[in-house]
């Protein structure tokens, strides 16, 4: 085994969002970043319907988290995912991440879950949490002036817009200084 194998990557498995939601979230974050709070703001590319964050995974493990993606893959069929609303973890008066609320129904709460039955036995440990799905707009880095854009956000919301989950995505999250830089490692289209 080669030492690049045992080379650790930062990653996660998602659903990728189309293009026009994402231009619409561009459009509200900047709506709402004139309002000049300190919120680090997730740049469009990097939005993704989270399923499950991997963390640190050793490069040998791909080939048996991309096992498990197929596994889980064959639970649902492609299905649709209505982005609308908007709040904040955890709640609005003491916000630590500003979202856009995500609905796929019975099929989204189904495949989250198989993705987690299915990387469980590589040692990836089940999230404690409750599944919320969301795309993160941005996090709040301090408080001062955050009310007036929880407010905004609030006050605009977002326009009902769908798109159909079809795709696991093995995502690989790069930390660099200008913000993290994401590359798909693997995909596998649902077939349930």
């Amino acid at each position: 085994m080669s030492t690049t194998d045992n080379r650790l990557l930062r990653c996660f498995i998602a659903f990728d969002i189309p293009t026009e939601i994402k231009t619409e979230l561009t459009r509200l974050q900047d709506s709402l970043k004139r309002l000049g709070a300190s919120v680090s703001w997730t740049h469009a590319d990097g939005i993704h319907l989270t399923l499950k964050f991997l963390g640190e995974v050793n490069q040998a493990v791909i080939p048996k988290i991309t096992e498990a993606m197929s596994t889980a893959a064959g639970t649902v069929s492609p299905f649709p995912v209505v982005a609308q609303g908007v709040g904040c973890f955890p709640n609005p008066r003491r916000p630590r991440v500003l979202w856009v609320g995500l609905d796929g129904g019975e099929p989204l709460v189904t495949i989250q879950e198989a993705v987690e039955k299915a990387t469980e036995p590589l040692g990836f440990e089940r999230e404690n949490r409750k599944f919320h799905p969301h795309l993160t707009l941005g996090r709040v880095r301090r408080p001062e002036g955050i009310e007036r854009v929880v407010r905004e956000l609030e006050r605009q919301g977002f326009p009902r817009q769908e798109f159909r989950a079809h795709e696991l995505r093995l995502m690989k999250s790069d930390l660099k200084p200008g913000g993290a830089v994401y590359s798909q490692l693997h995909s596998v289209e649902l077939f349930g």
